[in-house]
């Protein structure tokens, strides 16, 4: 038996897929399998095949329904290891991506989902933002509970019986079966996040995250996952009661249509009825947005001023808090120095 089972899908042959294989081959820890699950809609297994024939550690799949949610428990079924890890076809895997998480793995025995940082990519490996998430499970169980980033999918390593245990992936989410995952495993599971940024995020507009944006039914599944989390839960007394659970998700229904500063609007509003933090990234988020086409003098606007409502409100002006500027300051800080500081290593040797 192998330590870990990598499980890669895959619905297309490109060089994307082959950097992905790459990445995964070069891990200085080596006592894994590579399970490339082939989802193509052209049946002809010579280019999946020709990977096999590169390293014996390669294993070719063939996923008998179409889809991801198929391809990945295709993946699991046929792993041989206590442990797996998910990899993206578009997607980095840092040289010591796996060491990593074995290493934590081997030292905390009761985790069943750990996964790390990342830094957001373009196709060139160009560097966009970094991407950071709890490290902690009370804190990545909150994050995932107010749809913050709390776990990025192909970082993960997950325990093989976990997974298992709930079914597998499902596809009551579209889009967002990793998400589907994490709430069903939260009754039972421990999550950890390691520190180390160990994956290259790639994004492009043909990705699946891109495609699928949340929804009203992404909403409704993680209120109602909150509204049933046990009484006696240590972090019970951090969740909204009931009342509060209805008016949060109401206005996070509503606001999947509102744009520009009537979104930043309900933002605020959602904060004011959340724990502190709660939605700090929604709000730096719209403030990205809608300071893309206007003067970043807006902000002490917003902060003095507050956001002038539409014709449909009667609530008069919401202010943008001093400590909202101060967070999306410090945001677009880290995101420079994050694009010089990748710069500099990739001028003495990229770590691929």
């Amino acid at each position: 038996m192998t330590g870990i089972s990598v499980v890669l899908p895959t619905n297309i042959f490109d060089p994307l897929l082959q950097r992905a294989v790459a990445s995964v081959l070069r891990q200085r820890f080596t006592d894994f399998e590579l399970l490339v699950v082939d989802d193509r809609l052209d049946p002809t297994p010579e280019p999946t095949s020709r990977l096999a024939q590169t390293d014996r550690r390669i294993r070719i799949l063939r996923s008998e329904q179409r889809g991801v949610v198929p391809a990945l428990n295709a993946g699991i079924q046929a792993a041989g290891s206590a442990y797996v890890a998910v990899m993206h076809a578009d997607d980095v895997a840092m040289p010591t991506r796996l060491g990593r998480l074995w290493a934590f793995a081997q030292s905390h025995p009761s985790t069943d989902v750990i996964g790390s940082r990342a830094l957001a990519v373009d196709l060139n490996c160009r560097p966009l933002y970094p991407i950071d998430v709890p490290l902690h499970s009370a804190e990545i169980v909150l994050a995932l509970l107010y749809a913050a980033p709390a776990l990025i999918h192909p970082a993960v390593m997950l325990r093989r019986t976990a997974i298992i245990d709930v079914g597998g992936y499902q596809p009551a989410l579209p889009g967002a079966e990793d998400l589907d995952l994490w709430l069903r495993l939260l009754p039972t599971a421990r999550f950890a996040n390691v520190p180390e940024r160990l994956l290259l995020y790639t994004v492009h507009p043909a990705q699946t995250s891109q495609r699928t944006p949340d929804d009203g039914l992404r909403v409704a599944r993680r209120y109602e996952t909150m509204s049933r989390f046990p009484a006696n839960s240590e972090l019970a007394a951090q969740l909204p009661g009931p009342t509060q659970i209805d008016q949060l998700r109401d206005l996070e229904l509503g606001r999947l249509t509102a744009v520009g500063t009537e979104r930043l609007r309900v933002d605020l509003d959602l904060a004011s009825h959340a724990p502190r933090g709660a939605f700090d990234h929604y709000i730096r988020d719209d403030v990205g947005g809608v300071l893309a086409h206007q003067s970043p003098l807006r902000l002490l606007a917003w902060t003095t001023g507050g956001l002038t409502g539409t014709a449909s409100e009667s609530t008069g002006r919401a202010r943008l808090p001093v400590r909202q500027v101060v967070s999306y300051a410090r945001w677009v800080w880290r995101v420079r120095t994050t694009r010089l500081s990748w710069r500099l290593t990739s001028r003495r040797g990229r770590p691929d």
